[in-house]
């Protein structure tokens, strides 16, 4: 069984071999077919053009030679009537030249000669009427009527000469225009036969090419039509194996081409993703490095206040401030879930993700020095209630140095403080208020005396009631208080602390409580 199933297999794997041969030869008589084909149609595109191009070659020849023998006997006529037009000018123009001389020279004779030769007769005449006999009176008559005749026949010519003259110019103007136009025919002539030229350059070249196109195709044509029939045969067997191959997946090729654009695409988005996520981590480093700086910073401000303002508050005592960090394991940093999925991806990763910085803080940490506790530092769990407000107060104070506040409202902060700490603390406000307002409720003198505005607060039928008063009825409700111990509708009096204001110019600053 082992040896048949080993011939079935080495059987199936021979067949296999076989059908991939056939179908790499479909192929092959496939391309060759088609290449065929397209040579042949190309060959017989080309031919037609070729003989539409010549045929068109030959007819602008024949058209350019026709034009040609035309052109030329006209232009010859042409010559030959412009070389008759202009010395027809020539003559022309010299005619007018003599007219035009003739007639000056009548008219200077009929100035100079006939018009004084009339005068003289005239004064003659006049000189006869005057003093002459009848027979010289009719002789200078008669002289006077011919002399008139004359004049009359001269004038008769000029205007003659002129007539001609100006029949002169019109024939002379006909000429120009003539001329014109057949200078203006001649040029679109010699415009049209260079276009023609131009256009037969043209074809000239294009029919190398062609001819050139069809040397080159009438090559490759004569090698594959030397195996046409080898061609046809293979083609006939490769028709055979296709048919036996009906099932094949035609679309398998262009599913392939399709998913490896996908493919393509998807890693082009991945390296996008890649680049923009190492600037993201970039920026985040970025911002956690100035997060750090902003924290040690802004700690640093707060801490060394917070020591300088307990130290007002307790001249003997000692505050500070701790920051608390991670333990070194936990400060460790850290990798991020898309290194874990990354390294399972069968597409090679171009750029490693940058790690995130974490957290290395935890907290803030307290440790004060009462005198009372003989220099032992304690937390803050182990402070009595008064000793946590100072400490609080001392924080609190010590915040606004860093980020100040347009102003504070302090409820009673004193109940829990002794008379030494409510004066300290009333300094400490009196001294701050150079910058800031504050407003504070108290039932103690200590935080009454450095104010300069006193309220007093009142609850009657349910309804508050708020009353200026002055700093003398305030110790005086503060004192009945003391020794009554009972409220009598009153609430503790909000005396609030404000920034300074100028009173005028000649005097100074004053905190305006």
């Amino acid at each position: 069984m082992e040896e048949i199933s080993s011939k079935i297999a080495e059987e199936e794997v021979k067949y296999e071999k076989e059908r991939m041969e056939r179908m790499i030869k479909i192929k092959k008589s496939e391309r060759i077919r088609e290449s065929i084909k397209n040579k042949e149609k190309r060959i017989e595109e080309n031919e037609k053009i070729i003989f539409r191009n010549t045929q068109k070659l030959l007819i602008l020849q024949n058209e350019k030679d026709n034009k040609n023998i035309i052109d030329r006997s006209e232009i010859e006529k042409a010559k030959k009537k412009l070389e008759e037009i202009q010395n027809k000018v020539r003559e022309l123009e010299k005619k007018r030249v003599e007219i035009e001389n003739r007639r000056q020279v009548l008219r200077n004779e009929y100035q100079f000669g006939i018009i004084s030769r009339i005068n003289e007769i005239e004064r003659k005449m006049r000189e006869v009427e005057s003093g002459g006999d009848e027979s010289d009176i009719e002789k200078y008559k008669e002289v006077l009527s011919k002399s008139m005749e004359e004049l009359q026949r001269i004038n008769e010519e000029i205007e003659k000469k002129i007539q001609e003259e100006r029949t002169l110019e019109e024939q002379q103007e006909g000429i120009e225009k003539e001329k014109e136009k057949k200078e203006k025919i001649q040029n679109e002539r010699e415009k049209k036969m260079a276009r023609l030229f131009e256009k037969m350059t043209v074809l000239e070249s294009k029919r190398k090419e062609l001819i050139k196109r069809r040397e080159e195709i009438g090559k490759n044509y004569e090698e594959i039509k030397g195996n046409k029939g080898e061609l046809e045969d293979m083609l006939e067997e490769t028709m055979k194996e296709i048919k036996k191959y009906r099932h094949v997946n035609k679309k398998a090729k262009d599913q392939y081409k399709g998913f490896i654009e996908q493919q393509e695409g998807l890693i082009d988005r991945k390296k996008e993703i890649l680049d923009t996520q190492e600037t993201i981590y970039s920026l985040i480093e970025s911002l956690d490095e100035k997060k750090e700086e902003a924290i040690e910073r802004t700690f640093k401000g707060v801490s060394k206040g917070f020591t300088e303002i307990f130290n007002k508050l307790v001249p003997q005592g000692k505050g500070t401030l701790v920051m608390l960090k991670k333990p070194y394991e936990q400060n460790q940093l850290t990798q991020t879930p898309s290194t874990q999925t990354q390294s399972e991806n069968k597409f090679p990763i171009t750029s490693q993700p940058k790690k995130i910085r974490t957290e290395t803080y935890s907290g803030i940490s307290l440790r004060v020095i009462f005198p009372a506790f003989g220099g032992d530092a304690k937390t803050i769990q182990q402070l009595s209630g008064g000793q946590k407000t100072v400490v609080a107060l001392s924080l609190i104070f010590a915040i606004q140095r860093c980020d100040p506040a347009p102003f504070y409202l302090f409820d009673e902060i004193d109940s829990n403080l002794d008379t030494v700490y409510r004066e300290a603390v009333s300094s400490l406000i009196q001294e701050q208020s150079k910058e800031a307002q504050y407003i504070v409720t108290t039932f103690r003198p200590e935080l009454i005396l450095p104010a300069n505005k006193w309220y007093e607060i009142k609850h009657q039928n349910k309804v508050s009631t708020i009353l200026p008063i002055t700093k003398d009825e305030a110790l005086k409700v503060i004192k009945e208080e003391g020794e009554n111990q009972v409220s009598n509708g009153y609430t503790p009096f909000q005396t609030p602390m404000q920034t300074p204001q100028r009173i005028d110019s000649s005097e100074q600053l004053t905190p305006n409580i």
